[in-house]
């Protein structure tokens, strides 16, 4: 009995294996012959063969780390671009308007008598918060700003002694400052911002999605090799 013929042969090279007296050099060439595709795995498996284990497989490890960073970076980006998303960042937004004209209108009212425009906007709530800090932290650490005593302790910007009438004042600022109004305004501001760096860190560029021409090679080789 013949013996059976290599697995993968054509239907011609079968019938070569099977007739009986039909053996030669020419035939057997033929069958030893390997196909282009062929002859490319065995040089990869070569090649495979060839590498140092442990830093191939340092490498495919790399490889697959960045491709993870890759897909999880393009599922924040999906989630961040659908038209849920876009719907709660204007939500935020106009949140975030609508508190800010509610602190202005209580600014506005609350010091409408104030010789000084703008009091309680953005330039003057840091100029509050910076004389806060030098007052707890240097010229008088011993008190809460805007504590102080009528006509013993001074202005820590005009360094001049605050009358009666001056310390009311600064308990009136202090009072805008801690109130449910500008508390409201600050939170709805931090809510929209967050949602905006998210956004911001979503973004994907060719250079954070390019991936090692390496990966690439071992994916079409694991390909091949399921064939």
């Amino acid at each position: 009995m013949p013996p059976k013929p290599p697995i993968g042969t054509t239907s011609r090279e079968r019938d070569l294996h099977f007739r009986p007296g039909c053996y030669s050099l020419r035939q057997l060439a033929l069958l030893a012959k390997l196909s282009g595709e062929e002859r490319q795995r065995l040089a990869m498996l070569e090649s495979d063969l060839a590498q140092d284990p442990k830093r191939a497989s340092a490498r495919v490890t790399d490889s697959r780390s960045r491709l993870d960073q890759v897909v999880t970076a393009m599922k924040r980006l999906v989630e961040g671009s659908n038209a849920a998303a876009f719907a709660e960042c204007e939500a935020l937004r106009a949140d975030r308007a609508a508190k800010r004209d509610a602190a202005n209108l209580a600014s506005d009212t609350l010091f409408a008598a104030s010789p000084l425009p703008q009091i309680g906007q953005a330039a003057w709530r840091a100029l509050w918060e910076a004389a806060r800090r030098y007052s707890d932290e240097v010229a008088y650490p011993g008190k809460s700003f805007p504590d102080a005593s009528a006509n013993d302790d001074l202005c820590v910007l005009c360094q001049q002694p605050l009358s009666p009438e001056a310390v009311q004042r600064r308990l009136t600022f202090e009072s805008f400052v801690k109130g449910t109004t500008k508390a409201d305004e600050e939170l709805a501001s931090r809510a929209y911002e967050a949602t905006l760096a998210q956004a911001e860190s979503s973004r994907l560029t060719i250079d954070r999605i390019r991936l090692d021409p390496q990966l690439h090679r071992n994916r079409d080789r694991e390909h091949r090799s399921c064939r």
